[in-house]
């Protein structure tokens, strides 16, 4: 499974990318936000109108995506969601509707020992997801024998979600140092709201 790298930006860069891909942006509901991405199919509620939307193969080369930034300080981007494509092997993670109960222990032991505090399964679309809370601390291999030796504090935490569609495979990402309260309910409730979509249906409208 893959991870994000700690993502920082160039004030300049930043808003210059903003501007750009805030003019593509759909208008707002009642509710919040809604973001629609054409490019990766896909449509979250978010709980206000992003900043703007920056590519994260700019900020993490060889990721596909979208960082929807919510708050920025300087150089530094404090607040974002990142909606990320590709961002598992549907091998690593298997159908979790049909698995045995058996199958997901021994599934979350594995995710559990490669860095994470909290993993669970909630629903989206009728479907089981896998949702999680980096750790703060955990162990690397520096002897690259295969086995996990030192341990290391990581650069903050960050709330994932797994979400296997039909043509994608998304990881959702609140990307903030710290966590906050607030920002996590909102994650969580924009989450839950998480579609996949077929490109036609942003042609239509």
């Amino acid at each position: 499974m893959k991870y994000l790298m700690h993502f920082r930006l160039l004030l300049g860069f930043c808003l210059a990318m903003m501007v750009a891909f805030a003019a593509n942006m759909p208008m707002s509901q009642a509710a919040g936000y809604t973001y629609t991405s054409e490019k990766y199919g896909y449509t979250i509620q978010c709980p206000t109108k992003p900043l703007g939307v920056v590519p994260l193969s700019t900020l993490s080369p060889g990721d596909q995506g979208d960082v929807l930034v919510f708050a920025n300080d300087g150089y530094d981007i404090k607040k974002a969601w990142v909606i990320m494509t590709n961002a598992f092997d549907a091998k690593d993670i298997g159908n979790l509707d049909t698995m045995s109960e058996a199958d997901a222990k021994v599934l979350f032991a594995k995710i559990m020992a490669s860095g994470y505090d909290y993993l669970s399964l909630i629903e989206i679309n009728g479907h089981k997801v896998l949702y999680g809370l980096t750790a703060k601390e955990k162990y690397i291999d520096t002897d690259n024998d295969g086995k996990p030796d030192t341990k290391v504090e990581a650069n903050g935490q960050q709330l994932k979600t797994f979400i296997p569609g039909k043509n994608e495979r998304y990881g959702v990402i609140l990307l903030e140092d710290p966590l906050k309260k607030e920002d996590v309910a909102e994650y969580k409730d924009g989450v839950l709201t998480f579609r996949e979509i077929d490109k036609k249906e942003t042609k239509k409208k």
